[in-house]
Parts: structure tokens; sequence; C-alpha cells
């Protein structure tokens, strides 16, 4: 009977310590405990959407910085946001909520104690918006790139006149993105400079006046 009395008494003392320790946590909403950061700052104290805003916040000052892309040598800036910079794992913030927060004040304990042995970073995983990066080179590099021009061959006072194609240039709106996004996962804590993909693109023949099939045919072989 003394050791049960004795038990419980031991669990009582530990709940009402517990209780001292975790006076919010026990009865309030679901918040992170401190150890878990996302983006260099503390998560500790916060629901999921107040986590969410937080993170939001930050993602959004990363926005403002500056990238500058550099076509063929030449330089155009802009700014992140104005390429879509955006948050997509969103629902990180919720995976954490649900693993590190809430449950029995023992439960609260052990991960506390976990966390302060082994801090948790949550990745911030982001992108830029295609259909931004597409408008943005079509808007501000149509000066930097150039359509072909194609070679043509024709008939002048009895002589054949040739005139040889030239490569145009345009810049390569896919590889360009994945060249943004590869440099957007070192961070944005400084403005970062990134050099557009581009392609070359070859012209055709074109028959001017006076050209024949057959004495052209000459001419090549």
């Amino acid at each position: 009977m003394r050791n049960r009395i004795g038990n419980a008494g031991l669990t009582a003392a530990i709940s009402m310590a517990l209780l001292a320790a975790f006076p919010v946590i026990a009865w309030a909403a679901p918040v992170l405990p401190a150890g878990i950061t996302a983006g260099s700052q503390s998560l500790a104290g916060m629901t999921a959407e107040e986590a969410k805003a937080a993170v939001q916040e930050y993602v959004d000052g990363l926005a403002a910085q500056s990238v500058t892309l550099s076509v063929d040598g030449q330089n155009v800036a802009t700014t992140a946001g104005e390429l879509g910079f955006h948050w997509i794992n969103t629902d990180a913030i919720d995976e954490a909520v649900s693993q590190y927060a809430g449950g029995s004040l023992i439960k609260q304990y052990m991960i506390e104690k976990d966390l302060a042995a082994a801090p948790v970073d949550i990745e911030l995983e982001t992108e830029v918006d295609s259909a931004k990066v597409k408008a943005f080179v079509d808007t501000q590099c149509q000066g930097i790139t150039a359509e072909p021009r194609n070679a043509s061959i024709t008939r002048e006072n009895g002589q054949f006149v040739i005139t040889d194609s030239v490569p145009g240039r345009v810049v390569d709106v896919a590889g360009t993105e994945a060249a943004l996004n590869e440099a957007l996962e070192a961070g944005l804590e400084k403005p970062i400079e990134v050099t557009a993909r581009y392609r070359r693109t070859a012209g055709h023949y074109q028959r001017g006046p006076g050209y024949h099939s057959g004495c052209a045919g000459h001419i090549y072989n």
C-alpha cells in the first residue's frame, strides 16, 4: 500500500513540475519548441500559421534582392521578386508542427531534450516563375537577341550573287530559368549574377529573282 501511495505521489510531483515548466504549451494551441529554425530565424513559440507568416516575411525580403542576367556579355538588372521568386514547400511547417508540437507533457519534455542536443533547421525550397522569366526575357532582352538572316542566291547581270546566312541568337528561357534556380539555391543574402543561356539559330537559303535550280546545282557540286 505504501509503495502504491509513494508511486502515485511521485507521479503527481513529476506532473506538477512539468506543468510548471510548460504552463502555456500544455493548454494552448500547439506551438513549436525551441531548437527549430527556418531561414536562419527561430520558430520557437510559434503556431503553424505564425511560423508560416514569419517564413513568408523572410522570403519576401529575399525577393527584393537584385539579380543580374548576363547575356553574351551584356547585363540586364532585375530583382528576384520580378522573376516570380517564391517559397514552395510550405507544407514543411505543417510537418514540423505535427512532429514536434503538442502532445503530452512528457512527450514535449523529451522533444525539447532531443532538440537541445540536435537542433532542426527546416530547409526552405524556393524557385522562380517560368512565365515571369519568359516575360522578362521577351521584354528586356529584345536588344540582345537577334533573328537569323537567311542566305540568298540571286542572278544579277548574268552572274549568281550569293549572300551568306547570319546565325541568330535567342535566349534559352528554360535553360536560363534552370540557371536562376541553381543560383538561388545558394542563397539570396547577397546580389546574384547569372549568365543567361542562349542558343544560335541558323538561317536558310532563299531563292532570289533569276534563280534556276539547274544552274545553281553546278555551284554546289
